[in-house]
């Protein structure tokens, strides 16, 4: 005695619509090729027909199944490789410095050090401490190639802005020392400032400025030559006139580098607004007369 229902007995068409709706997919059979069976794993998780298919196709192609391998040996051996040199280099790389001292660690060599100062107060100090120490030949070359969108705020006492002022002034009054600076003027109150600045100087004979007058520069770009082997680059603060990031690189190579930058940007100023003899008060007049003019134009465009 059967207890089971006695089976349905459906058309070809009706089956096929029942297969459809219940979503079953049957792969495509290739001529000669043998399918996995059902419930197939690997790397212990189970996959389908189509993915075994894709696998055996992808290790029949040799170059592409050899070359997968080759290339796991060598990741695996250079995370090796890293772990050793992290080991070797932990007090240098496993600290909150690691930046500073890093940059320090790979670029002293052959009498050339690099040195990183994270604030305006420290960067400050480190360009004052390198005025004071100059030997032979004494100069300083500075070149404040600032944006428009530079901060005008002068910055705290407490943020040593004052010591690094005190530092430019007593490079220009020792008359030993050649000092040479390249603005960017970008607007009248920016020439105001640097107008005050070389009245301050009106009496000095070993001090020299040019200018340029652009806005496609970048913002807050400060470099400054300091005796025959010292080279500060700074990136000023975000809020007040001043070095916050600097980057002090010490030796004669870094020098000859950074003063061919200088010598090319202070040959093609066009402003020369104090030769060695005093103001140019005619160049001043010219450069005040353009940016009027920008001004204007750029009111007249709103």
């Amino acid at each position: 005695m059967n207890d089971l229902p006695p089976a349905e007995s459906l058309s070809a068409t009706t089956a096929e619509q029942r297969k459809d709706a219940a979503g079953i997919v049957t792969p495509a059979r290739v001529p000669g090729q043998v399918l996995p069976p059902a419930g197939d794993v690997f790397l212990g998780r189970r996959i389908t027909p189509i993915t075994r298919r894709r696998i055996e196709n992808f290790k029949a192609n040799r170059r592409g199944f050899w070359s997968l391998w080759i290339f796991l040996v060598l990741f695996l051996a250079s995370l090796r490789l890293s772990e050793k040199l992290v080991d070797k280099n932990e007090e240098i790389l496993a600290n909150d410095n690691s930046l500073r001292q890093q940059i320090e660690f790979l670029v002293k060599r052959d009498g050339l050090s690099v040195k990183v100062c994270r604030s305006m107060k420290e960067s400050c100090e480190l360009i004052s401490s390198l005025v004071g120490g100059m030997t032979t030949p004494k100069r300083v070359l500075l070149c404040a190639m600032h944006a428009e969108q530079h901060a005008k705020l002068m910055a705290p006492p407490e943020m040593g802005h004052k010591a690094f002022v005190d530092a430019m002034k007593k490079s220009v009054n020792d008359l030993d020392c050649e000092h040479k600076e390249i603005y960017n003027v970008f607007s009248i109150e920016r020439l105001g400032q640097i107008e005050e600045r070389l009245k301050t100087y009106q009496q000095a004979h070993n001090y020299e400025s040019r200018a340029y007058s652009s806005r496609e520069v970048p913002a807050g770009l400060l470099l400054i030559i300091i005796g025959d082997d010292n080279v500060v680059i700074a990136v000023d603060h975000a809020e007040f006139v001043g070095p916050d990031w600097t980057l002090h690189l010490k030796g004669r190579e870094y020098v000859e580098f950074a003063k061919l930058h200088f010598d090319r940007l202070w040959d093609r100023a066009p402003y020369k607004l104090r030769p060695a003899t005093g103001i140019d008060a005619s160049v001043l007049a010219e450069l005040k007369k353009k940016l009027g003019d920008q001004f204007s134009q750029a009111a007249s465009t709103h």
